[in-house]
């Protein structure tokens, strides 16, 4: 099936872990993903700064996901 922007979107605000499973990861989508659950960065491909730190305070325990390459 193809991935619309809109069709991973509307998953990733059901399941923020769905995130996993989206081929074209975009930033918005993915600060979206670790604000709902910050354990999601486990599954974000090209981490940003912002993206971690809105992973760390919706959930502290998010730092064991940091990519450190």
């Amino acid at each position: 099936k193809d991935q619309t922007y809109d069709l991973c979107y509307n998953a990733i605000l059901r399941n923020p872990h769905a995130l996993e499973h989206v081929n074209t990861q975009v930033e918005v989508s993915c600060i979206v993903a670790v604000n709902i659950d910050g354990l999601a960065l486990q599954h974000v491909r090209y981490q940003t700064q912002e993206i971690i730190d809105t992973a760390l305070r919706q959930n502290p325990e998010a730092a064991k996901f940091i990519n450190t390459y």
